[in-house]
């Protein structure tokens, strides 16, 4: 694993950010043109989980977080400097997983408050203390228990 300060991590780290962008803007380009299309999509009995994120990623999402590539950049822009730091012990952990996922819900919210973000972000909070604290873990599998009894 190359460290975070050598010219080799700075390269792949800018050929995946470079995918990143590439990737986000041709997701930008193919949501403008489905909503641009004229004719109806025909409707089938079956709706695929692809036109179910379609329809939450052109819809509510966007309404909510604005553009993707925009909100993507963002949320990369964030979690940047973290996984720079945290890449130096070899991997990503359990932990750094749920910080990560902290801030993608803090960037989320830039826009405004929504609930369900603020509510997923101390889910995640409480998942990087029962990772890193014994008595938490016992004390959430304790509260899974109770509710799995009533």
């Amino acid at each position: 694993m190359a460290d975070a300060s050598t010219p080799e991590f700075e390269k792949y780290y800018e050929a995946g950010m470079q995918m990143a962008r590439t990737m986000a803007m041709k997701a930008d380009n193919d949501i403008i043109n489905l909503m641009l299309q004229e004719e109806p999509v025909k409707k089938t009995e079956h709706k695929f989980t692809t036109e179910e994120g379609l329809d939450l990623i052109g819809g509510a999402r966007m309404k909510n977080y604005g553009v993707p590539g925009d909100n993507l950049n963002d949320i990369g822009a964030a979690w940047t400097p973290y996984v720079k730091r945290a890449i130096v012990k070899g991997h990503l952990d359990g932990t750094d997983v749920a910080l990560l996922m902290v801030l993608l819900k803090v960037i989320r919210q830039v826009g405004g408050y929504h609930r369900d973000s603020t509510t997923d972000i101390c889910g995640y909070a409480a998942l990087a203390e029962t990772l890193n604290e014994p008595s938490a873990y016992e004390a959430l599998l304790a509260r899974a228990g109770d509710q799995s009894s009533a």
